[in-house]
């Protein structure tokens, strides 16, 4: 009897996603074997070697199925020698005895017993293999899938050929490539109900033909591999996990470290079943690095220090931590949810107390509601990535970023990480926190009414997540994205305005388009008879910074009102000076400047001064706090909104409103703040992008300041004005566009009245068109023209004329300028004055006083005919004591009516259109341009 010795040859792996592997020739034993093998109880198994070749091991075994023997599954072992090898002799166990049956029908590896029940492999005319739940001791790339082969006997050798292994199941293979210390368990988890592991079978007479093992007997739907990473891995860790052939489903990825605490889960979807012989090959994946949880845990440790006061702990949804916490020896706690006894975890200490027996830093987990305590760096904090549950959001930044976005729908958001009005990074998003959330006025903010929620996702570094309740509710915001370890390293205003936010356009008062409310303001405010609405002043901001400060809950008489009430973070404030960098860090603290003792000895912020933080020189700056398409406004002081003094605007100190220009823009006195003291009814301060000099009142020294037009009421008296004010202060922003530009208004076509007849009958002026001004005093005018003459036609508010009971005192009787550039050219002629809007240009000027002798409030006395106590003067500074104005004039309740007939001859030569400007009592008109024919 002959002594039989199978040769097995390993073939070289290739793994692909989902690749059926075939045989190859290894070597000069014959014909190699293409197998995926596990082996449950042989963990010395090392299968790949340096060429990425499958090899044998030490203690390997395959079985012999021979039909007619009793027990069928006949045992080998691998001759040592060939161990490292891909080819591998296999010699009958019973080394006593020689096996020389030439009915072998099949082989199957591993072999895994002989006694007469399924846990063997070879049982009642089926083949069984176990799959175990844990797999102990796993090395990188252990190959664990059984293998079975059908045999053939040659009768004219006398021997068989070789054993051609086959994969009865499928493999799962999954690289890791920066594997970190303390990680020890590493998991596939199937879907509820699955079955990945267990005994299953395969029928006798299936091999050779298909050969899929079939569930048997199925446990349950996971697999995990214990391993043990001392080191960081220099190399990947390959895990190959068995299973048998499965359906289509949801796979999930989890590794473990030492103290059971998750540091990494991943999850993908089979599209299509896992057959015999495939490989599902995930792609190598890295680790997110660790780093430390900074939510807020609903659990915390009570009992370190007393057993009222609960330490918090920071989670990532699956684990809770405090980290780096030291212990004295003996020390018990106990850890509870929401500080409530209800709900808690302890030891088996005195009490139920968790005990610690060694003095010294430590780690407290709680993970799948077991306490873990570990020395404080021995293991990685929980590393889950993070995941925003903030989906289908929309990025308001595609267009242009800012740092402020206008909201106008509810819905889902997403804000580039960028530093405003740029694409330059601030940075790398570990957290994203809703600071505050106003409504503008006294009303108690409910959290999270504004905005909803805030988060943000590690596979999306560049954006922090954001989305609104369903339905809008009007008011602001402030956003922060953080780093890692909690330093805010950029913040964003979210604006939602309670009506839609227009443009106001007035060629006098701004070249550029204005909004019609100010920053974080929710309505426009009304010039009317009423308060105007709180919400309508908007927010306040520091000259230089981005982010806004909370203005008034209410309008009072006093000045002094409560900012209004906010949900989140309140303002602090403090008479220091803080830097750039820290101003971005500490968005709610308001740096009231430099001092010493109670004297302000620098009035600036900033310790670091720029005098472009807003641009003014320039394009929008990376610190402007307006909306895209819009800026803080350079100062253009051609313009009313800037110009140094301005006297052609209304104010209404009962109403607190006030409106320049025509058409008008309407301000609300919304008052200014210095640290935690609001004012509202004293001044009203509007920043522009302008850096100034700044001459402090104590120590005489100049230091940086902004500017600002400012509202001031002193003594009964209202002075509008711009000059340089501290940059500590708090003011408002009237964003203006970047780009859209008002235009310049066109020359009118204006109609003259001929033929007028001064006598105080005006039918002879319908034919004239009439001239709106921006002067409460001087609604309306008209103009006519004769041979003789120049005419004007006046309607006058009547409440507004000053009166003087002595008619021979002129000096302080309303009066009337007009100025008139008579060649329509601002380069020549000389400043008019009286309150004209004409500072150059004016050939003619005349002073009209048509009002004397005494008044009640049912008489009013108008001068009707030559008024020789106004003049004209031609040149500007010269008067003609030859030429004198002619006026008639009548009135009724609410106005009076004018005109005027000016001599031609005093006038000189008047090109084809003249320029003409009034003004009563310094109530400036425009300058507007008339035609003469």
């Amino acid at each position: 009897m002959k002594k039989v010795l199978f040769i097995v040859a390993v073939a070289t792996l290739f793994f692909s996603c989902q690749k059926e592997l075939e045989p190859t020739n290894s070597n000069d034993s014959g014909k190699g074997f293409t197998f995926t093998a596990g082996i449950e109880n042989l963990a010395t198994k090392a299968d790949i070697n340096t060429s990425n070749e499958l090899v044998w091991a030490a203690g390997d075994k395959i079985g012999i199925y021979v039909a007619d023997w009793t027990g069928h599954n006949q045992p080998f072992h691998l001759n040592d020698a060939d161990a490292g090898k891909t080819t591998g002799r296999f010699i009958y166990d019973n080394d006593e005895g020689v096996f020389t049956n030439t009915s072998a029908q099949f082989a199957f590896f591993p072999w895994q017993g002989y006694d007469s029940n399924k846990d063997n492999n070879i049982y009642d005319g089926t083949m069984y293999f176990k799959m175990r739940e844990t797999y102990d001791s796993y090395t990188s790339g252990q190959m664990l899938t059984p293998l079975v082969a059908t045999m053939s006997y040659d009768s004219q050798a006398g021997d068989y050929e070789p054993i051609d292994f086959k994969h009865a199941g499928a493999a799962i293979k999954l690289v890791i490539s920066n594997l970190s210390p303390g990680c020890k368990s590493a998991g596939i988890i199937g879907p509820e109900g699955s079955s990945l592991w267990g005994t299953y079978s395969l029928a006798t007479s299936a091999v050779g033909s298909s050969m899929a093992i079939v569930s048997s007997e199925a446990k349950g739907d996971q697999v995990w591999l214990h391993f043990n990473a001392t080191t960081a891995q220099s190399t990947p860790f390959t895990f190959i996990f068995p299973v048998p052939t499965i359906s289509a489903s949801k796979l999930t990825f989890k590794i473990y470290d030492k103290n059971d605490v998750l540091v990494w889960s991943r999850s993908t979807t089979l599209s299509e079943a896992l057959k015999r012989a495939d490989v599902l090959e995930m792609p190598d994946l890295e680790i997110i690095p660790y780093k430390r949880m900074k939510e807020v845990s609903t659990w915390g440790v009570v009992g370190l220090i007393d057993w009222n006061t609960d330490i918090p702990m920071v989670t990532d949804g699956e684990s809770s931590v405090l980290p780096n916490i030291h212990i004295a020896a003996g020390s018990a706690f106990k850890i509870r949810q929401n500080g409530s006894w209800e709900n808690q975890y302890g030891g088996t200490g005195t009490d139920g107390n968790y005990e610690v027996s060694e003095e010294g830093d430590y780690d407290i987990i709680l993970s799948n509601g077991t306490i873990k305590v570990v020395p404080t760096g021995e293991c990685p904090y929980p590393a889950v990535p993070h995941h925003s549950s903030i989906t289908d959001a929309t990025n308001l930044g595609a267009t242009e970023t800012a740092n402020c976005y206008v909201l106008t729908t509810p819905g889902s958001y997403k804000i580039p990480v960028v530093k405003g009005n740029s694409s330059t990074s601030a940075g790398t998003v570990g957290g994203v926190q809703l600071l505050w959330e106003t409504y503008n006025n006294a009303t108690d903010v409910t959290a999270n009414s504004v905005i909803a929620a805030v988060d943000y996702d590690d596979d999306v570094p560049d954006y922090i997540f954001f989305k609104t309740p369903d339905t809008l509710v009007p008011g602001n915001a402030l956003i922060a994205a953080k780093d890692a370890d909690g330093k805010i390293i950029w913040s964003w205003h979210i604006w939602i305005p309670a009506t839609a936010i227009e443009e106001v356009g007035s060629y006098s008062v701004s070249a550029k388009y204005l909004m019609d409310r100010n920053l974080g303001a929710l309505k426009a405010t009304v010039a009317g008879n009423a308060i105007i609405d709180i919400t309508s002043i908007g927010l306040y901001y520091q000259w230089g910074r981005k982010d806004p400060f909370v203005g008034p809950r209410e309008i009072i008489e006093g000045e002094y009102p409560s900012k209004a009430k906010v949900a989140g973070i309140e303002r602090t404030a403090d008479k220091v000076q803080i830097s750039l960098a820290e101003s971005i860090a500490q968005p709610t603290f308001f740096a009231r400047g430099e001092y010493s003792g109670s004297d302000q000895v620098n009035p600036d912020w900033c310790s670091d001064q720029n005098a472009e933080y807003w641009g003014d020189s320039g394009n929008k700056s990376i610190y402007d706090p307006c909306p895209a398409g819009y800026r803080v406004p350079k100062r253009d002081k051609a313009k009313l909104l800037w110009a140094d003094s301005v006297t052609g605007y209304e104010y209404s100190a009962d109403y607190y409103w006030f409106k320049v220009g025509d058409p008008a823009v309407v301000f609300p006195a919304a008052g200014w703040m210095d640290g935690g003291s609001i004012k509202t009814t004293c001044r009203f301060g509007l920043w522009n992008a302008h850096n100034d000099s700044y001459q402090d009142p104590n120590t005489g020294s100049s230091n940086y300041a902004g500017y600002a037009r400012r509202f001031e009421v002193a003594s009964g008296s209202v002075t509008l004005k711009n000059s340089s004010v501290p940059k500590s202060l708090g003011y408002a922003v009237r964003c203006e566009s970047v780009s859209k530009a008002v235009p310049e208004p066109a020359t009118p076509d204006l109609v003259g009245a001929t033929n007028v007849i001064l006598d105080g009958q005006f039918s002879d002026w319908t034919s004239a068109d009439a001239v709106t001004t921006d002067s409460g005093r001087l609604p309306l005018w008209k103009f006519g023209l004769d041979a003789s003459n120049l005419y004007f036609y006046y309607k006058i508010d009547k409440s507004k004329i000053k009166y003087n009971e002595t008619s021979g005192d002129y000096a302080w009787a309303s009066y009337i300028y007009v100025g008139i550039d008579t060649d329509n050219d601002s380069t020549t002629g000389a400043r008019i004055g009286g309150g004209t809007d004409m500072e150059t240009g004016g050939e003619v000027k005349l002073c009209i006083f048509p009002w004397r002798g005494n008044y009640n409030d049912n008489n009013l006395s108008v001068v009707n005919g030559v008024d020789n106590n106004g003049y004209i003067q031609r040149p500007v500074g010269t008067e003609l004591t030859d030429a004198k104005v002619t006026v008639y004039g009548t009135f009724d309740d609410n106005y009076c009516y004018l005109e005027v007939g000016i001599p031609r001859s005093a006038l000189g030569t008047l090109a084809s259109k003249i320029a003409v400007a009034h003004a009563m009592d310094y109530s400036t008109t425009a300058k507007t341009v008339i035609p003469i024919n």
